[in-house]
This record gives structure tokens, sequence and C-alpha cells, in this order.
């Protein structure tokens, strides 16, 4: 997902001034479609683990909440 800016702008964040020209975009996110148990063993590898998460009714989605540690810590 990218924001594109449409105007010319001054924007601060935190202490630091950034600005967007007409038509400069930014990335914002990236989503990815995996299976539940897919998206859980892919953050063990990397040793995170799922230690919460909710889904839609009909499990078509879902938000993950991740602790490092995934790998016994």
């Amino acid at each position: 997902m990218h924001l594109v800016s449409v105007k010319e702008q001054r924007v601060g964040l935190l202490g630091e001034r950034f600005l967007f020209r007409v038509g400069e975009r930014i990335h914002t996110k990236n989503s990815y479609k995996s299976p539940m148990e897919q998206f859980s063993a892919l953050a063990r590898a990397v040793d995170w683990r799922a230690s919460r998460f909710c889904t839609d009714p009909r499990g078509w989605f879902a938000i993950f909440e991740l602790h490092e540690g995934g790998m016994g810590r």
C-alpha cells in the first residue's frame, strides 16, 4: 500500500520535518495472505511467537500479537 501526496506539504513527526511534493509516494505496508498455521511457523522460524490472535467470524483475516522468543527463550 502507498500514500500519494496530492499537494506539496510539510509534515512534522517526532521532532522531524518532512517535505512531500505533489505525486510523491510513501510505502505504508505490505499485506500477505497465508494460513494461520503457516504464519505462526514463519514467526517461530525467526524467533518470534504468536501469543494471541483474533479473526473475523469466517477466519479469513487475522491480527496476531507477536513476542520475541519463539524458540524457547
